[in-house]
């Protein structure tokens, strides 16, 4: 038999043979290549074991496999090898199903294994971004917080500096309040008449006037003013009621008599006015 015919039986037992060590013996012989000589003994070995493994018509076993029996038809060897491989074929098949069965069991709880393990990781995600959005939020509301003070700080301690600076004089010019309120008593205390017969009593009453004069001037370039709220209606704000008395000229609660002028430094009251105040008639 030619080479085409010995490839083309082993390749029949590589595809059809339910046999495993056949068909394996079979692929090796194809991996490894067909000899470009096959002997006519080689080739009806094959042929044989084709015969019998694809229970095929039987053949004459060739003399060469058994030189003592006679030559005899393999009616009764072909029968015993097919039910051998078929019983082969069954066990393999058998263990196929059960590693395919096991293999998709094992696939199917790893898939499940693998969900679980999936969704118990997103969860723990989830619960790591909620923790971190509620720290974001209390840090952003301390941040706010802490600018909101600064600016209250800030706000506070520029108008704590602005106070400082403008009333920085407040105490220096409270004392000075009594000085100017002796030179106004002594000034009210010379007569126009003496002033007028006596020269240097005129000469000193000008002198204490024009000191009074410069001493106002100095006391209101730093804020430092006098009001006298004679006529205007007591407030308990700016005046200090010394006492009560009934007129018949003022409406009730009017301030008649200055007592004291008051003071103001800028804005706030240096001194209130000591006043006496209209009260209503019996």
């Amino acid at each position: 038999m030619n080479f085409s015919s010995g490839a083309r039986v082993i390749r029949v037992l590589a595809i059809r043979t339910p046999s495993q060590s056949v068909r394996i013996s079979a692929a090796r012989s194809i991996q490894s290549g067909v000899p470009k000589a096959l002997s006519t003994r080689s080739v009806s070995s094959l042929q044989f074991a084709a015969a019998a493994a694809l229970n095929k018509s039987p053949i004459s076993a060739p003399s060469f496999l058994n030189s003592n029996a006679p030559s005899r038809t393999l009616h009764s060897s072909a029968p015993s090898l097919s039910s051998a491989s078929e019983s082969s074929a069954t066990t393999a098949g058998t263990g196929e199903s059960a590693s395919e069965t096991n293999s998709s069991s094992g696939t199917s709880s790893a898939s499940a294994q693998g969900a679980s393990n999936s969704e118990e990781d997103v969860g723990k995600i989830k619960k790591s971004l909620a923790e971190r959005d509620k720290q974001v939020a209390e840090l952003q509301d301390a941040y706010r917080r802490l600018l909101a003070d600064m600016e209250n700080l800030r706000n506070r301690t520029a108008k704590e500096k602005a106070a400082a600076s403008t009333y920085a004089i407040q105490k220096f010019a409270s004392d000075l309040l009594e000085s100017v309120d002796v030179l106004k008593i002594a000034l009210n205390s010379v007569p126009e008449d003496a002033r007028k017969t006596s020269e240097p009593l005129e000469n000193l009453y000008t002198g204490v006037t024009m000191t009074r004069v410069e001493l106002l001037k100095a006391l209101k370039r730093h804020g430092v003013e006098e009001f006298d709220p004679i006529g205007e209606k007591f407030d308990p704000l700016f005046h200090q009621a010394l006492f009560q008395a009934e007129s018949e000229d003022m409406e009730p609660g009017k301030i008649s008599a200055v007592m004291k002028t008051g003071w103001m430094l800028n804005d706030r009251v240096l001194r209130p006015a000591s006043v006496g105040v209209v009260k209503e008639k019996s």
